[in-house]
């Protein structure tokens, strides 16, 4: 019975981690894998090309009108 007892006690941290683990990625994740994941990347990378598109002619006008370079924050 002592064995058994022992047993018990040495296991419970290792288990009680891995039970953690498992239910802490879960709710990361929400407890669902998204499947609009792939087709949402394309959205973004288009949002992020008209965002770069925009900024490149805001730097190019601030150029053209001789706005120094400031240090960044």
């Amino acid at each position: 019975m002592e064995g058994i007892l022992l047993s018990l006690a040495v296991l419970a941290c290792p288990l009680g981690m891995v039970l953690m683990m498992m239910l802490m990625g879960r709710g990361m994740m929400g407890g669902k894998k998204s499947a609009n994941a792939d087709r949402n990347s394309g959205d973004d990378v288009g949002t992020l090309r008209a965002e770069s598109a925009r900024l490149d002619g805001r730097i190019a006008e601030l150029e053209a009108r001789g706005v120094p370079e400031t240090v960044e924050r």
